[in-house]
């Protein structure tokens, strides 16, 4: 059920078990870690909770009651061991009137089948970086020209990197005659410091003799 795939076990013959409004009924099922699969459900006839192999294995006794009224839906819960159920009459040995809802302690084993077996399910937080962008006053210049102010970054606090980055009086700056002729890449990159995500945005700037 984990990852959607199915296999075809077989013909499945009638399983006599209690269905409710005459229609239908559930129950648990059982996997080994050699495929075997198995199906436990409350027997029509005789009060019990049943297992069967499937499709049309053995079929034997886990759990025997004096009277499980009309019960057609039962679950097993093994993260506090706990089995759940839903009947309509009030004979049950459980008590209860019309449509009773009801647990009792269970007792189940968990099989680890190639390291994977059963765990509890984790809370997973995704962050989203912010929208980083970054401005350039030109990117076309001369390698005699002066530097290029760096400031377009936005959000504000990151920083700048790439061939011909520097800095002056003036804070970080582009050096056309430090990076030589050529197409350099010059990138901003800024860390939000709630999330932690970083994210970058870059511009292409070209030196001319």
């Amino acid at each position: 059920m984990d990852n959607g795939s199915v296999s075809d076990l077989g013909y499945l013959s009638n399983a006599n078990l209690h269905s409710s409004e005459n229609w239908s009924g559930w129950g648990v099922l059982e996997s080994t870690c050699t495929g075997v699969y198995s199906v436990l459900y409350c027997d029509y006839n005789g009060n019990n909770i049943n297992r069967r192999v499937l499709p049309n294995g053995a079929v034997t006794t886990i759990g025997a009651f004096a009277d499980l009224s009309d019960m057609a839906s039962f679950t097993f819960n093994p993260w506090n061991n706990r089995w759940y159920w839903h009947y309509e009459g009030g004979g049950s040995v459980f008590g209860g009137t019309s449509e009773t809802l009801g647990y009792a302690d269970a007792v189940g084993t968990n099989s680890v089948c190639n390291a994977i077996g059963l765990s509890c399910p984790k809370e997973v937080t995704v962050n989203v970086p912010t929208d980083v962008t970054f401005t350039i006053a030109t990117n076309t210049t001369c390698v005699s020209n002066s530097a290029i102010p760096l400031n377009g970054g936005l959000p504000a606090g990151g920083t700048y990197s790439g061939i011909g980055v520097g800095t002056n009086t003036a804070g970080t700056v582009f050096y056309p005659a430090l990076a030589g002729a050529g197409t350099y890449t010059i990138s901003y990159t800024y860390t939000d410091a709630a999330s932690g995500c970083i994210d970058a945005a870059s511009k292409t700037v070209t030196v001319n003799l």
